[in-house]
């Protein structure tokens, strides 16, 4: 009996050995895969940081534009700002002028009433011959 038991726990041991995995060393075409694979990743992963330098400068290369963009705005702010301010300058400058034009005007109305009133002739001819209010204004 004892050499059944002996038997029958060697036979037990052999089968459950029979079933672990075995662990091989591997082969030199795993070793090449691996190698390969991992070319093959660093690939990758340098092409990846050739993108993200690339996307980094462009973004650079955008915010440079941005830049010369917004200053060029504001000196186009600054010149609208003294156009401005000259086209008001210019306004009034108008208005004074025709209020200067106006007064000119009716002095010389009245220059030509007194004339006709009186009936010089001389002030007549030199109204007529005069080319301009600042001829006649002289004479």
């Amino acid at each position: 009996m004892k050499k059944r038991l002996i038997c029958l726990m060697l036979m037990f041991g052999i089968a459950f050995n029979l079933h672990k995995p075995v662990l091989a060393a591997p082969t030199s075409e795993q070793i090449n895969r691996q190698r390969n694979q991992l070319q093959t990743d660093k690939n990758e992963f340098k092409k990846a940081q050739d993108k993200r330098f690339e996307i980094e400068q462009n973004i650079e290369n955008l915010d440079n534009q941005i830049e010369e963009v917004m200053d060029k705005m504001q000196e186009n702010k600054k010149q609208m700002s003294k156009i401005q301010e000259n086209i008001k300058a210019t306004e009034q400058e108008l208005k004074e002028t025709e209020e200067d034009i106006k007064k000119e005007k009716e002095l010389f109305n009245k220059r030509v009433r007194v004339i006709y009133v009186k009936g010089s002739s001389s002030y007549l001819d030199v109204l007529l011959e005069a080319k301009d209010l600042v001829i006649f204004s002289q004479e």
